[in-house]
């Protein structure tokens, strides 16, 4: 099997551990180059890895290495659009770390180039590759085609998280400033009062999964019915996709808890998912089914190992790049512009426009 030649734009704690070591354990993947910004650090990520070719910045890295077959990006939210759109205008195929942008106008912006292009472009949106979540959509939709529990009369999406828990360690730390010459996309949108605008990006970055997962178990909303952001403990959203309420429980607090809910309740029964802390490496969705009659813990059969989401996000990626898949829209930029959507509804139910 041909290997394919990865290149990769970002070697901090997320860039190391999150994906560039994953890519590396995965035998059909050569990583070829990468663009960062810190010159130690840039050496010694590339030396860990054998990344044979290594740049100051991703304009240097699409000026000499024409021969990629896709480039991971993953660096701080506000250069991520500006950093995805130079590689989507010169036909490089990309997967970029959540969100795929700041606002909905950006968002716009790059699903527009992409839909002229011929070439790969997913988001890393990693929970829909958690192995309980992947089982949990099977029963979730073998309850909606057989109406065996009933119809469904409720969703709630509840995260109660602090700074969590992580059990990955190694990454390389050095002192040097990480100063990258880009002009960053502001994110405030042009009807966000500024007063909201850390408000807005602290909500945008840690929700826009939980968003992420409405959509895919619930498909498009069609109107927001309410909305609280404002507390100091916990926000509220209800929202209705035309058949039922869904609820969204947001809060975060400065603790080593996570608490992260994903529950459907059918008239005769429900399916709770219990996720993980995002980056817990050896750990997966655990899910609760309960019936007319029973009540049970449901086991993942054989499951794949290593069972972490980012790595099977990193498989799947590779697999759709070997392929050259360009039909394949799971995680792509029209369902990251459906999440912002969703997120502009959100905010401006809030704000009363």
């Amino acid at each position: 099997m041909k290997k394919i030649k990865l290149g990769f734009v970002g070697a901090g704690f997320n860039g190391q551990l999150i994906h560039i070591s994953n890519y590396y354990k995965i035998k059909n993947c050569e990583l070829i180059a990468i663009a960062e910004p810190r010159p130690i650090l840039r050496n010694l990520v590339a030396k860990k890895y054998k990344i044979k070719h290594q740049y100051a910045n991703h304009l240097d890295l699409i000026e000499n290495q024409k021969n990629l077959d896709a480039v991971i990006v993953v660096t701080k939210r506000q250069m991520i659009g500006p950093i995805a759109y130079d590689f989507l205008k010169n036909n490089i195929s990309i997967l970029t770390e959540k969100p795929i942008a700041g606002n909905l106008e950006q968002t716009r912006k790059l699903y527009n180039i992409w839909k002229k292009k011929n070439i790969i472009y997913k988001l890393g949106y990693n929970k829909k590759f958690d192995i309980g979540i992947v089982e949990a959509k099977k029963y979730f939709d073998q309850f909606v085609n057989t109406k065996k529990l009933g119809k469904i009369i409720l969703v709630k999406s509840h995260r109660s998280s602090g700074t969590g828990y992580s059990n990955i360690k190694g990454d390389i730390k050095t002192r040097e400033p990480n100063k990258y010459s880009l002009q960053e996309w502001d994110s405030k949108p042009k009807w966000l009062p500024l007063k909201f605008k850390k408000m807005y990006d602290e909500y945008l970055n840690l929700y826009c999964h939980n968003l992420n997962l409405i959509r895919y178990f619930c498909g498009d909303i069609k109107n927001i019915k309410f909305s609280n952001l404002s507390s100091d403990t916990m926000s509220l959203v209800i929202m209705n996709n035309g058949d039922y309420d869904i609820v969204l429980e947001t809060g975060f607090f400065d603790r080593d808890v996570w608490d992260e809910t994903f529950e459907i309740y059918f008239e005769k029964g429900s399916l709770k998912i219990f996720l993980p802390p995002q980056h817990q490496q050896n750990g997966s969705a655990k899910l609760l089914l309960n019936g007319p009659n029973f009540r049970k813990v449901i086991k993942i059969k054989k499951p794949i190992k290593p069972i972490w989401s980012f790595y099977h996000q990193a498989k799947f990626f590779t697999k759709i790049i070997q392929n050259n898949d360009l039909n394949n829209t799971f995680n792509s930029p029209k369902d990251a512009l459906g999440d912002m959507v969703l997120l502009e509804k959100i905010w401006k139910k809030y704000l009363g426009l």
